[in-house]
């Protein structure tokens, strides 16, 4: 091989010489080292001497292979962890039944309607089913011995029905109920009853009302809003002045242009029958909950 490798350098400088070439061929040893990498595994060769030499760096350093050890293993965690969470309150469907059927409404550009706007929408036939609900609340609920702020969500009464939200224990709210009925959260009723299925038909006192439990959410129920919102209450009752999000279910065939198609002639009909200081007809979005 080092015969070879002589013999074409010389090659060339006699075809310089012979055609009167002024460039000169280059330093030969560093044009021949060239050559000879081409003919061996260089690249492993040089890989197996790093390897070498950062195994004995590290022995003779081995405070640094420790807090080289857990800085990785502390960064795989923390970005397993991250992706986890990405998952669990991003991506996963929320507890209804056919997530894939339901999608959120937004008239005017808002992500909060008049109940008298939701009540327009389901009286229109356009969807299957139309809901509301308002996770934005507070009530005051007494245990008997003192009174502290709760979370929960104001729901229109079909909400359990139309969402097909799963149930532990009783059953969710229906449209013949009274305002004084709620649904409990599994973290609410777990405390508060000490996870005893018989808090089904007992009374609560939520806002000064005495409220009958009707039903208990399951451990790992996902509300609509998501990220790991998880309130205590589920309420049927409401004020004039409360606002929903609008959640509807797909009629079967039904695609999400053919729902904002749909919505855009609804809110027209809105504009004109319940005129106001916007227009419903503008900014609508109709948009998958799932995924």
């Amino acid at each position: 091989m080092h015969q070879a490798m002589q013999d074409e350098l010389a090659f060339h400088r006699d075809m310089a010489a012979r055609h009167g070439n002024p460039i000169p061929l280059g330093n030969t040893a560093v044009i021949a080292e060239h050559g000879y990498e081409l003919w061996r595994f260089t690249f492993l060769e040089n890989l197996w001497r790093d390897l070498v030499y950062a195994a004995r760096g590290l022995r003779r350093s081995p405070m640094l292979v420790a807090a080289a050890l857990v800085s990785l293993g502390l960064g795989i965690g923390v970005n397993a962890a991250m992706f986890s969470l990405g998952v669990e309150f991003l991506f996963s469907e929320p507890s209804v039944r056919d997530a894939s059927s339901l999608v959120s409404v937004r008239l005017a550009g808002s992500s909060h309607s008049a109940h008298q706007t939701v009540d327009f929408l389901a009286s229109s036939g356009l969807f299957a089913d139309v809901a509301g609900e308002n996770e934005e609340q507070i009530s005051n609920f007494n245990d008997g011995a003192e009174t502290r702020p709760v979370s929960s969500v104001i729901t229109t009464r079909n909400y359990f029905t139309a969402l097909g939200v799963p149930i532990l224990h009783g059953r969710g709210i229906s449209p013949d109920d009274p305002d004084q009925v709620v649904v409990l959260g599994y973290a609410f009723w777990r405390k508060q009853f000490a996870g005893d299925p018989s808090a089904v038909g007992r009374t609560i006192n939520v806002d000064g009302r005495m409220c009958t439990i009707v039903g208990i959410l399951p451990e790992h129920h996902r509300s609509l809003i998501g990220f790991g919102f998880s309130p205590d209450l589920y309420l049927p009752r409401y004020l004039d002045s409360t606002i929903l999000a609008i959640y509807a279910r797909l009629k079967p065939g039904m695609s999400i242009p053919a729902a904002r198609s749909g919505l855009s002639t609804v809110a027209k009909r809105m504009d004109a029958e319940m005129p106001g200081s916007f227009k419903y007809a503008e900014n609508l979005l109709v948009s998958p909950i799932a995924g």
